[in-house]
C-alpha cells in the first residue's frame, strides 16, 4: 500500500515507498481524525495495525508497524476510528466479533 499527500498531483514512479506489514490483503484503512499521520489498516490475516506516517511522508518501504492489534480469529473486514474519542478504534471480522480498541493502552 502506498501513502502520499493529498496535494500530490504528479505521476508516481514504480519505486514509490510502500507499507507492507500485513501477511494478507488489506481490507480497510482509516486515518485518525485527531492525528493526521496515524493510519490504521486491517487485513485478511486477522490483524489490525497502526502506522505513524512521518511528517514528510514515507522515504523507504515500511514493514514494521507501531502497534499490532491481535484478537480476531478470522479476516478483519472493517475498522473505523471513533469520531469523538481520540484513541478508540472499532474493528469487525468474519468471526462475527466486533472489537473496541483503546490503542493508547495496547501493546505492540
Amino acid at each position: 500500500m502506498a501513502v502520499h499527500g493529498r496535494e500530490d498531483y504528479t505521476r508516481f514512479t514504480a519505486t514509490l515507498p510502500l507499507i507492507s506489514g500485513h501477511k494478507g490483503a488489506i481490507q480497510d484503512l482509516d486515518f485518525s481524525p485527531f492525528h493526521e499521520n496515524m493510519l490504521s489498516t486491517c487485513s485478511t490475516d486477522g490483524s489490525v495495525k497502526i502506522w505513524m506516517i512521518p511528517e514528510g511522508g514515507l522515504t523507504a518501504n515500511v514493514s514494521a508497524c507501531d502497534a499490532d492489534l491481535k484478537g480476531h480469529a478470522k479476516k478483519v473486514m472493517l475498522m473505523k476510528w471513533h469520531p469523538t474519542s481520540e484513541f478508540t478504534l472499532a474493528s469487525s471480522s468474519m468471526d462475527g466479533a466486533v472489537k473496541i480498541w483503546d490503542v493508547q493502552n495496547e501493546n505492540s
